[in-house]
């Protein structure tokens, strides 16, 4: 592939990103006081929902809000992995076609196929290669990690948790164990996105359900004007959470492949060469991903 038509490419792609959103909703949102409306409301409400849970769990018992800071700690390790590969995502999504030389350099695809549209379905196809990699991947160091924080739940709480709510504790962390395995997909997919130019698109609509159900299921049965006759423990909200997140996880991944499958149709891409894990796509997204993960492990562990 020349410069020129990576270049050509490059304004292609400048004048679809900015091209006028269909929806007013969408133009609202693409506005400078509409992204603002939507990021301040992305960061508050989340914030205040975050104190009023801690605020309800204080209610069930004073003495377990030290399980939920607890937690916090784990939740520091499962950001490492959140913000190694995927944040390397992002670098390898946008160097992506300057990066190739040739079109043989991707191993799904035949140069004997490539006609004059095909620089663009080889840089469609190896960014999907890209994100269904980062997906699996991610998917199974949520999943060890998980497995870890069920067996040393014991140790940790022993450690961060008084003595007379460590019982309690730990099972309140086993449960909440694979919740690590929804943020790891979750996150993944949402980094993911970028492959279809849709940065936002499925990160936003699996937060928003989430975010609705996990309110609605807390207000209905922990908070204080919760249904009469049910007494909610910490494992209550230990149990919402982690279906809300699950749930919400396996919708945005849903709906990602929604959109592949949208987008591959329309454009009329074979999308059969396709692998769930390319040791190819794991190199590329490797190499950047060391520094973003050295990163993000010494900044959680100041």
């Amino acid at each position: 592939m020349d410069d020129s038509a990576i270049d050509r490419h490059d304004e292609e792609h400048e004048l679809q990103s900015t091209s006028p959103p269909d929806s007013a909703l969408s133009r609202f949102r693409a506005s400078y006081h509409g992204a603002l409306i939507f990021n301040l409301a992305a960061f508050f409400i989340p914030a205040v929902y975050g104190t009023l849970s801690k605020l309800w769990v204080a209610n069930i018992d004073s003495s377990l809000v030290s399980t939920l800071d607890a937690y916090t700690y784990l939740s520091c390790v499962v950001e490492v992995l959140n913000e190694g590969l995927p944040r390397a995502a992002w670098y390898a999504f946008k160097h992506i076609i300057r990066q190739m030389t040739r079109f043989a350099d991707v191993e799904y695809l035949d140069p004997a196929d490539v006609g004059p549209a095909g620089w663009k379905i080889v840089d469609l196809l190896e960014r999907l290669s890209l994100t269904f990699t980062l997906i699996s991947v991610q998917s199974l160091l949520g999943t060890v990690l998980s497995i870890v924080f069920l067996f040393a739940a014991p140790a940790f709480v022993g450690a961060y948790v008084p003595g007379e709510t460590r019982a309690v504790s730990v099972k309140y962390i086993r449960i909440l164990a694979f919740d690590s395995v929804a943020s790891t997909l979750n996150t993944a997919v949402s980094f993911g996105t970028r492959a279809l130019d849709k940065p936002e698109q499925v990160a936003s609509f699996t937060s928003r359900k989430k975010d609705d159900i996990d309110i609605f299921l807390e207000l209905a049965l922990v908070s204080t004007v919760r249904v009469g006759g049910f007494e909610p423990t910490i494992h209550t909200v230990a149990t919402i959470k982690l279906v809300c997140d699950l749930a919400g996880a396996i919708a945005g991944l849903l709906y990602f492949l929604y959109l592949v499958k949208k987008t591959t149709a329309k454009q009329a891409i074979d999308t059969r060469g396709l692998r769930w894990f390319s040791a190819h796509s794991l190199k590329k997204l490797a190499l950047p991903g060391r520094w973003t993960f050295t990163e993000s492990a010494v900044r959680n562990a100041i």
